[in-house]
């Protein structure tokens, strides 16, 4: 079998990616010899799998001593001296470049790249010498316009490291049609691009104990661009009992002080707890089966797709949209929900709102985006 090296160098592995990097790495092993090299991290889901088709290559290419909230690891230094500053741009310059090497020592018919950030297109694009027929880079965020100060910069950087590699690669691997055609807006050839996306596994129905209740679940990373200090602000001023807000997932960089000071100053009559947690693997089921809606909430600046979209499908749960761009496309175009805007909803009407999303739950049949029709397309494009 033709050779194929995945690389998924995440540095938000309990986070999430790696399902998505264990997912398609198993899904295209049955087309060809897959190695996949990651960063080693305590806590990853790769370390709770049965690999029998493709092999996981885990080294450690950050090279410094690995805390296991991976968010510490990465973005939380908080003094304010230099070094401060500097030390995490060369952890990270470190951390790609080391990757870069590994993949350049090597050398088959395809290398899929599932995960990229500015500094490793930079690398590529540099010093590009690879031993590989096929080259595919998945782009998780596509968005260039709309923004100001340094994050303009960095998305015009961003945009001419793209295109700049455009003529090196074979294809560019997105999540959906609004990536797609923002890439062709700024002059990727369609022929550049195609479609992967971001997958789930069915799975089975089971209906929730407490009936009393509407669990409305926001899972994931928690982070600013979720608002969650407005999704909060929502269900405490509708003040029912009949609603419970869930946030569960691993902070990275909300501030959890003054939401839990929100609830607690309030007199509301609506339920919301907050786990700050990773949650392996074995929890997943219990939190999604325990739960009756899924709520979406980001701002304008995400413009990538939901993990949690994709998790809500696969357990047929509806969703509560207030994100925009391809998250709220993906909710309309497949009917997957009701979408609503922070600003335009009103708190007494949110029960209502849920009331009839149950009841107007269609459980769409979404097979565009399960892990084995994403793995047939890209194991496609690597021939």
């Amino acid at each position: 079998m033709k050779k194929v090296l995945i690389i998924g160098p995440s540095l938000l592995d309990e986070l999430g990616h790696f399902e998505y990097i264990n997912e398609i790495s198993k899904g295209i092993s049955s087309s060809y010899d897959v190695s996949t090299v990651c960063q080693s991290y305590p806590e990853s889901l790769l370390n709770k799998k049965e690999f029998d088709r493709y092999k996981i290559i885990q080294k450690d290419f950050l090279d410094f001593p690995n805390k296991k909230n991976s968010s510490e690891n990465t973005i939380n230094f908080k003094s304010n001296n230099l070094f401060s500053y500097i030390f995490p741009i060369y952890r990270r310059v470190k951390f790609y470049w080391s990757f870069y090497k590994y993949a350049s020592k090597k050398k088959g018919h395809g290398l899929l790249m599932l995960e990229v950030e500015p500094i490793l297109l930079f690398i590529f694009l540099i010093f590009h010498k690879l031993n590989y027929k096929k080259i595919i880079i998945t782009l998780h965020a596509v968005d260039f316009d709309s923004h100001s100060g340094i994050k303009n910069i960095y998305k015009k950087i961003l945009r001419a490291l793209i295109k700049g590699l455009s003529s090196k690669i074979d294809k560019f691997a997105v999540h959906s049609k609004g990536a797609r055609r923002r890439l062709q807006d700024i002059g990727i050839p369609s022929e550049k691009i195609f479609i992967s996306g971001w997958g789930f596994n069915p799975k089975p129905s089971q209906k929730k104990e407490n009936k009393n209740k509407i669990s409305v679940l926001s899972f994931g990373v928690l982070r600013k661009q979720k608002r969650l200090d407005l999704l909060t602000q929502l269900f405490l001023d509708a003040d029912t009992s009949k609603l419970q807000l869930k946030i569960i997932g691993k902070c990275m960089d909300t501030n959890l002080v003054k939401l839990k000071q929100m609830i607690r100053a309030s007199n509301s009559s609506t339920s919301i707890a907050i786990e700050d947690r990773y949650v392996p693997e074995d929890d997943v089921d219990n939190i999604f089966f325990d739960s009756d809606i899924v709520v979406l909430s980001h701002d304008k600046s995400f413009s990538s797709v939901s993990g949690p979209l994709f998790q809500a499908i696969s357990y047929k749960k509806p969703i509560l949209c207030f994100s925009y761009n391809d998250v709220r496309d993906l909710v309309h175009e497949e009917k997957l929900g009701t979408i609503v805007d922070f600003d335009k909803v009103k708190p007494d009407e949110l029960e209502s709102i849920c009331l009839e999303l149950l009841q107007n739950n269609a459980k769409p049949n979404f097979n565009f985006f399960s892990w084995d029709n994403i793995s047939e397309r890209i194991a496609e494009e690597l021939k």
